[in-house]
């Protein structure tokens, strides 16, 4: 059984501690500031980037010195885990008054959030607000088709990812930092290997 996890962790996967309360309460990950809070933790994924290809609703890890080097004053000097939410060829609608997300792929509309409140692991607040847009109109200027008040329509460009955090007001993502490059992931979050009372898959 070692001999297989050990094979596993050295050729298949391997484990990523979290930083941050960007993806609460899907994952917990240790203060940056050092101040614990009830959004704290000390999550530990096992990750793996073997024969994978983004989708929808995965859960990654981000190289960010990649990130760093492309966009500086928006980084942060360790990895970061967010939900990716549309890929290259997509067209991506974000209604941030209603926070309803639907993607079109291949011709197919498909609703992937409906809306505040409805799906359950996302961070709402406790009323309903305006989701951050972040820095969509300057940093994602070229890809949006459409924006009507608060709703964009944005294509995402072939090899990218749009991915957010669930902690939807307080995360750090293509809202701000613009779209991923599939080369930057690290890879999926397979399961929470620790702490151990939260041990499991991740969805």
């Amino acid at each position: 059984s070692l001999a297989i996890v050990m094979l596993l962790l050295t050729f298949f996967a391997r484990q990523s501690p979290v930083e941050g309360n960007s993806m609460y309460p899907t994952i917990k990950g240790a203060p940056e500031s050092g101040i614990q809070t009830e959004e704290s933790g000390k999550d530990i994924l096992l990750i793996s980037n073997f024969f994978y290809k983004p989708k929808s609703g995965d859960i990654v890890v981000i190289q960010t010195s990649t990130i760093y080097m492309n966009n500086p004053e928006e980084s942060m000097d360790h990895s970061i885990v967010k939900r990716v939410i549309g890929v290259g060829g997509d067209l991506l609608t974000i209604d941030f008054d209603n926070w309803r997300i639907e993607i079109e792929r291949n011709g197919e509309k498909t609703v992937f959030e409906e809306g505040f409140g409805k799906a359950p692991y996302v961070n709402y607040p406790e009323t309903k607000q305006t989701m951050s847009k972040g820095s969509v109109d300057s940093k994602l200027n070229d890809a949006i088709v459409s924006k009507s008040g608060n709703t964009y329509t944005l294509k995402i460009p072939e090899g990218q990812l749009f991915v957010m955090g669930d902690n939807r007001m307080y995360s750090k993502d293509s809202r701000s930092i613009g779209f991923i490059d599939e080369r930057w992931i690290a890879g999926k979050a397979l399961l929470r290997i620790y702490p151990f009372d939260r041990f499991g898959g991740v969805e």
